[in-house]
């Protein structure tokens, strides 16, 4: 019914029944004759007497299509407007309750992402749980009463840049449980907290090495070794932990991110770094050669009480951490 709707068709129609009108009601220019009478003008339709009774017929069934037919057109245009609107209006709300959907799905698959991914380059199935999320992380006990023989955490770096890849390598324990872990620290976390780890990696039977992509965090890490005592039911136990690991540099700027300004001249070029010790400076020119332009900028930083929820109000490893300073500087007058 497609080609009902198009715009060649709808004129043809259109036109057809301007057509059917004029040829229906054309019969009564043959008979109409004018009477005057005192200045009153009449006019009347007068059908010869032989075939009167036919024509009357025909001009009773002409006058009846002529009052049903626009009236039928007109109901059938209301309900299909009707339709049409109700149609579409159904229509927003089913797209609005898919969009709702979409976004409650999205928010939850944020969420999930964020419980089971690590900041270290770590993907947790869900399946990991509830182990290390669950150990209790109010208690835990001095050394392990396992006899757990784990010689030492090699490193293969113990200096890092942002993204840099660094492997770690153990020998494999002979009593392992199934939920033994790696976890990436900062090194002045108590060896009791096991749970206060930035990422983890569940240690699977005979397994020797696993790595971390680093993340700049501008401290001193390590890499700990922890498994469950009491036949792998009760608490974690520091088992051994790495070398030292820190940032070559600790003021790396990173995060650098160019923007446009308010107007089309204007370029706002950011960056974090460890330190507000000194102001931000950005030298530029259309030529890396001669970079004879410079212009300072402004630095900012928040901390936990700047924060929202309850848990990123606390100071800590997982819930909030210092994010550094953030420098800002905006270039002007720039050649579009």
């Amino acid at each position: 019914m497609q080609w009902f709707k198009t715009p060649f068709i709808a004129r043809c129609l259109m036109a057809l029944t301007f057509v059917v009108v004029l040829i229906s009601g054309s019969y009564e220019l043959v008979f109409v004759k004018l009477f005057v009478t005192d200045e009153i003008a009449t006019c009347v339709v007068e059908f010869p007497i032989s075939k009167q009774s036919l024509w009357i017929y025909i001009h009773q069934i002409v006058s009846i299509i002529h009052i049903i037919v626009p009236l039928l057109i007109n109901l059938c245009s209301t309900a299909g407007i009707i339709a049409i609107v109700v149609k579409n209006k159904m229509s927003i709300r089913m797209v609005n309750k898919c969009q709702l959907y979409a976004h409650l799905l999205s928010r939850r698959q944020k969420k999930i992402s964020l419980n089971v991914s690590g900041p270290f380059g770590k993907l947790h199935a869900i399946g990991d749980e509830p182990s290390p999320h669950a150990c209790n992380r109010s208690t835990g006990i001095r050394s392990s009463s396992k006899s757990l023989t784990v010689m030492s955490i090699n490193v293969s770096a113990t200096v890092y840049s942002s993204n840099d890849e660094v492997a770690i390598t153990w020998t494999p324990v002979l009593a392992s449980c199934i939920d033994d872990f790696v976890g990436i620290y900062f090194v002045n976390i108590d060896p009791w907290n096991a749970c206060d780890y930035f990422d983890y990696k569940f240690v699977k039977k005979d397994q020797r090495s696993t790595s971390w992509h680093m993340a700049n965090l501008r401290h001193q890490l390590d890499s700990r070794y922890y498994s469950r005592d009491h036949n792998c039911s009760g608490n974690y136990s520091l088992i051994t932990k790495s070398p030292v690991i820190e940032p070559l540099n600790y003021n790396e700027p990173t995060h650098a991110h160019l923007a446009y300004g308010n107007r089309i001249d204007q370029i706002c070029v950011s960056y974090l770094t460890n330190s507000s010790e000194f102001i931000p400076q950005c030298q530029y020119r259309l030529s890396p050669l001669s970079l004879n332009f410079q212009q300072n900028g402004t630095i900012t930083t928040y901390t936990a009480s700047y924060m929202c929820e309850e848990k990123a109000t606390i100071w800590g490893p997982q819930p909030f951490i210092h994010p550094g300073y953030m420098h800002t500087i905006l270039l002007e007058n720039l050649r579009p």
